[in-house]
């Protein structure tokens, strides 16, 4: 279980990272993936309130990507393709970010330190709330990245979905461990997770 801490964040210094909530990626989740939507959509819509940043992560390949030509995945995820599209449940609105990625690493070869950048987050004194699929590699890849860059951390364990279960136990075993816990958090989406007004220290418990 997760610890029994409210964590106040400045909704200025906050932002909420949705990964890979896509058509196809939730189809192949199957049913369990349906318990973490409407804990997405209640905190999305938290945010959106506050105003702080939404980042939306999608999953994108084309057919000529080492994975499919030399390493035999099957092919999956193809741009321009309807299963690509984010769940019409979470879909962003017009002044949302998306970053498109090619791999599980959400900051390889991407616009996700461009982004951080641009909307002002600083490594040391700002969080990112990271949410969606799966728990055992993309979410675990976006987890790390914003980790290993010294961010604060905060992963909501209802709104995150592993395909398999031993994958998912894996990967929060890890964020709880001495490795990743001074910097990453895991708690409950509505009962931990609060906004502060202004200023005073980020993410203090």
């Amino acid at each position: 279980m997760s610890e029994l801490q409210v964590i106040e964040c400045d909704p200025r210094q906050v932002a909420l990272v949705i990964v890979d909530m896509q058509k196809e990626g939730c189809a192949r989740h199957g049913e369990g993936v349906r318990r973490i939507i409407k804990p997405i959509q209640e905190i999305l819509k938290r945010f959106r309130t506050v105003g702080s940043p939404i980042i939306l992560v999608q999953s994108v390949r084309t057919p000529d990507q080492a994975e499919f030509t030399v390493f035999g995945n099957s092919l999956r995820l193809i741009e321009g393709t309807p299963g690509v599209e984010i769940i019409p449940e979470l879909a962003p609105l017009p002044h949302e970010f998306i970053i498109r990625k090619r791999t599980h690493d959400s900051f390889y070869r991407t616009e996700m330190e461009k982004l951080l950048e641009t909307i002002g987050l600083k490594p040391a004194r700002d969080a990112v709330v990271v949410t969606g699929i799966g728990l055992n590699n993309c979410v675990y890849h976006a987890v790390i990245g914003f980790h290993i860059r010294d961010y604060f951390v905060l992963v909501p364990e209802d709104c995150v979905h592993a395909s398999r279960s031993e994958g998912g136990a894996f990967a929060l075993g890890q964020f709880r461990s001495s490795a990743y816990r001074y910097n990453v958090r895991i708690l409950r989406s509505e009962s931990q997770i609060r906004f502060k007004a202004k200023g005073e220290e980020l993410c203090k418990s």
